[in-house]
């Protein structure tokens, strides 16, 4: 991806979502499979819509407040997705 691209209003909001995606992947570094974890999301969609939702509020905040149009951006906003995704799942280990 461009740089540029990173830094606009859409790019960051998509590293958003990465920064999600980045903490379902450590979850599954950390042994827990895959079937888990999606029973999860189905099971407690609540919890996964609010981490959305969650996010998508830090980004606008972000977007509409702080952002420099720096690379600092990219950062701030990739760890706006991964702490909304880790406050609001907690994924529960199953034992199978």
């Amino acid at each position: 991806m461009e740089l540029q691209f990173l830094l606009s209003k859409y790019g960051l909001l998509v590293v958003a979502a990465i920064g999600m995606i980045a903490h379902f992947l450590k979850k599954k570094v950390k042994g827990e499979n895959v079937g888990a974890i999606f029973n999860y999301f189905k099971n407690h969609f609540r919890t996964v819509t609010l981490a959305v939702i969650a996010t998508w509020v830090g980004w606008l905040g972000y977007v509409s407040l702080l952002a420099t149009g720096q690379v600092a951006d990219v950062f701030a906003v990739f760890a706006i997705g991964f702490m909304c995704d880790s406050f609001f799942n907690k994924y529960d280990k199953q034992k199978e």
